[in-house]
């Protein structure tokens, strides 16, 4: 097996990916709706991604735009303030959260990100220590 930057990251975190860490019993459902979806999708696992910010950055783009719009924003942003990915090819990581956060808002115009969208991510960037801390403790304290 070969590892690179990241491969122990990975293992540490593929057994939450695919829901080893899943505890049925800890869903507590209060509202019918939520109890029938739980019912329904009885054996479902659901992925913990360890990754808050990175997740969170693509949902803001998506808001109030088409998919097709969001995707097109999100690949632009990659693509213009992400780094390489390790390994051949052309991939690129999303970009560092430090990044966003440093730029003004006239640089996500350009990427069809109006300035309300902008200000929640460069907020969600400029939070991101923060953000990323609370997976480290319990859900009540988080």
């Amino acid at each position: 097996m070969h590892g690179g930057i990241g491969a122990d990251w990975v293992l540490d975190h593929v057994g939450d990916w695919v829901g080893q860490s899943d505890d049925p019993t800890e869903l507590v459902p209060l509202h019918d709706a939520v109890s029938d979806a739980a019912s329904a999708g009885r054996g479902m696992r659901l992925a913990s991604v360890g990754v808050v910010v990175e997740a969170l950055i693509p949902t803001i783009v998506a808001q109030k735009v088409t998919g097709i719009a969001a995707g097109r924003s999100y690949r632009q942003i990659v693509r213009v303030y992400g780094e390489p990915a390790p390994g051949p090819g052309s991939m690129r990581l999303p970009p560092d959260p430090e990044r966003l956060a440093a730029l003004p808002y006239y640089n996500f115009h350009p990427l069809g990100i109006e300035q309300k969208r902008e200000r929640t991510i460069i907020g969600v960037c400029r939070a991101a220590r923060r953000i990323e801390a609370t997976l480290e403790v319990d859900l009540a304290d988080a």
